[in-house]
């Protein structure tokens, strides 16, 4: 899903050392007419994001700080709707250690919405292990936990809900079903390589919410989505994903979804459901 936007950018680059990438531009409200677009007032996304070079902090490792400031005017809870003024500060570690790769980040959000304060917090992370070089079909086992936070008292006049300023796509899989609000989720995987041009993936992903007094959210939306009744468990994901490079300006990538609905999660009104996604992308 492609988003327009309207505004400015800058960057600095201290070679070897450090980059800072600063923005300030609004989502573009699209008419049907020729140069007719114009960018939305009741929205903002402004941000900075600084990344030191790979290895000048820690060896072989990535260090990002950034912060994010985004506004919507009308912006929707499970229970509240309102003007929405949220800024979110986070860390981001990436790198490789021999064998080890990883992928860390953490956020923590405030600002005001709809009268009440936001004191929300999210964690990805991302950690595997390859094994030799020369073992067949180079495996690689991956382990990855998210923990998204959930409002979970609606009178202390706190909004607890993470809210994504602008989530990167996929979510947790290509299906999408599920936001980065509210959720806890762990995806053991195993990733293996047939081939040079040939990767696949394929892991069960189990899904939680953080705290029974929220609900799901739609991704790539923070809309709200299905309440569940009673268990905080949602369902769990069995996913198959292969990523085929048939030459440099040629690839394919398939995805599968088997969701599996939890009784609370039916009981809200969700359902199990299949997914299956194949892209061709052509480069010139």
């Amino acid at each position: 899903m492609r988003f327009t936007y309207q505004g400015v950018r800058g960057t600095f680059i201290l070679k070897n050392k450090l980059r800072v990438d600063a923005f300030a531009v609004r989502p573009m409200l699209l008419a049907q007419g020729a140069f007719d677009d114009r960018a939305n007032p009741d929205r903002f996304f402004n941000g900075v994001t600084v990344s030191a070079a790979k290895g000048l902090i820690l060896p072989d490792t990535q260090i990002d700080l950034y912060h994010y400031d985004v506004y919507n005017k009308v912006a929707k809870f499970a229970l509240l709707a309102g003007q929405e003024r949220r800024e979110s500060w986070g860390l981001r570690i990436g790198g490789k250690s021999g064998p080890w790769d990883y992928d860390l980040e953490a956020t923590y959000q405030t600002g005001s919405f709809a009268g009440e304060r936001i004191r929300a917090w999210g964690i990805n992370s991302d950690l595997g292990y390859s094994l030799p070089k020369g073992t067949p079909l180079r495996p690689r086992l991956g382990i990855r936990f998210d923990a998204f936070s959930g409002d979970t008292n609606s009178r202390d006049h706190t909004l607890g809900t993470f809210a994504p300023p602008n989530p990167r796509l996929p979510l947790f899989g290509d299906a999408g079903y599920l936001n980065f609000s509210n959720i806890v989720d762990v995806y053991p995987n195993l990733t293996l390589r047939p081939a040079k041009t040939l990767t696949l993936v394929a892991g069960p992903e189990p899904f939680w919410r953080q705290t029974q007094n929220d609900a799901t959210y739609a991704g790539p939306t923070n809309f709200p989505g299905i309440r569940p009744i009673g268990s905080s468990y949602i369902g769990i994901g069995y996913n198959a994903q292969a990523d085929w490079a048939v030459t440099k300006n040629l690839s394919y990538r398939f995805f599968f979804t088997r969701f599996l609905a939890s009784g609370a999660f039916k009981a809200g009104g969700g359902r199990s459901s299949d997914y299956l996604g194949i892209w061709q992308e052509i480069r010139f």
